[in-house]
């Protein structure tokens, strides 16, 4: 059995998590959250996936991860520049990756996933609001309460 854990501080998000297949929901950040993974997983987590890019989040990412083979893989874009312990990272062989989402075959997938209906944006977990709301939309995205798990932004009329 495989688990999936998401780490998250959003209770909205979580429910969201819980429901597209997560099996452990961990609502905690930064120091509380990793002294919750290392209980649940005393060797450590095979891969992370960080979509936050802060520099809080990288540094669970490799305090997370298992030694000898651990494997991050870096989404988020929210801090460009972050300060990362790479002696933790040779000594324990993590193996870091960063991938840039939304190529053409990730829409092919995203839209195939619509329409064999294992997707339904109905459900509530996409808002779609015109650009004049992006600071508002964007403000409320990296809090700690919101409703949604992305916010679509459309060009006015």
């Amino acid at each position: 059995m495989r688990d999936l854990t998401v780490v998250e501080i959003n209770k909205n998000r979580l429910e969201w998590a819980r429901r597209f297949g997560a099996t452990r929901l961990v609502e905690k950040s930064g120091d509380e959250a990793l002294k919750e993974i290392r209980e649940l997983y005393p060797e450590g987590v095979d891969v992370v996936i960080d979509a936050v890019g802060s520099e809080i989040t990288r540094r669970l990412a490799i305090n997370a991860v298992r030694r000898g083979g651990g494997r991050i893989i870096f989404v988020g874009l929210h801090d460009n520049e972050v300060k990362i312990p790479g002696n933790v990272i040779v000594r324990n062989e993590i193996e870091i990756k960063g991938s840039f989402s939304y190529t053409d075959e990730d829409f092919r997938r995203a839209v195939n996933l619509l329409e064999q209906g294992l997707l339904d944006p109905r459900e509530g977990w996409i808002d779609i609001r015109p650009l004049e709301r992006g600071q508002e939309s964007f403000e409320e995205l990296t809090g700690t309460y919101t409703k949604y798990v992305k916010i679509m932004l459309t060009p006015g009329e």
